[in-house]
């Protein structure tokens, strides 16, 4: 009876183990909220504000593990990606809540961050978004980096989130929320992971099938 107990146990830990590595494996791949870029150059810098827009979060909660920031060329004669001209600091607050959720600041230039299409950014430690929420993400910096700023969101594809509009303040420490409405301001992005159910299930079906077997 110890033996076979001890079988089982093994294989029932052995199982977890896949179920576990199933589901890491499931939520690896990082979606980015916003992809491609619009079909104009970025031209705006608001000195002294703080800028971004509201989100709505899709049917499924997202775990948010990077921030960036679109890396616009420098100076109207550079090229997409040559390195932001200064510190950027980027939040996400929960709207209704206006609580702050996280943010992290970018040092200038490349120096560790990493491009994602047009944006640039670095990994955070994640943070969960609710299902069906509302939540701000804006970002503030000093060497004048450019920005869109415009009606639409056209060249840009949006997953995972319904975007709702631009936002934009004054407190750059980032202890208040950005509340003023504007058209969309294109600097912030963010990267996040959905967890599959169908790795989970995978996990549960396994244990199950062990179960059974050891009944028999």
């Amino acid at each position: 009876m110890k033996t076979r107990n001890h079988s089982l146990n093994t294989h029932l830990a052995l199982a977890a183990v896949l179920a576990l590595t199933a589901a890491g494996t499931a939520q690896a791949a990082l979606t980015m909220a916003l992809t491609g870029d619009a079909p104009t150059p970025a031209d705006t810098y608001w000195a002294g504000e703080i800028d971004g827009y509201m989100f709505t979060v899709g049917a499924q909660d997202i775990n948010v593990s990077w921030l960036g920031w679109y890396d616009a060329p420098n100076d109207g004669a550079g090229s997409i990606g040559d390195g932001l001209k200064g510190e950027i600091q980027i939040g996400i607050w929960e709207t209704t809540s206006t609580i702050l959720l996280t943010q992290t600041t970018l040092d200038s230039g490349t120096n560790g961050t990493a491009m994602s299409g047009s944006f640039r950014g670095q990994n955070i430690t994640p943070v969960t978004l609710s299902a069906n929420t509302t939540y701000t993400i804006a970002g503030h910096g000093l060497g004048g980096d450019l920005i869109h700023d415009f009606h639409g969101t056209t060249g840009f594809t949006i997953n995972g989130i319904t975007m709702i509009g631009g936002i934009y303040g004054y407190d750059l420490s980032m202890s208040t929320m950005p509340n003023n409405g504007w058209e969309y301001l294109i600097g912030p992005n963010f990267g996040f992971t959905i967890p599959e159910p169908s790795a989970l299930l995978l996990g549960s079906a396994s244990l199950l099938l062990l179960l059974r077997r050891h009944r028999k």
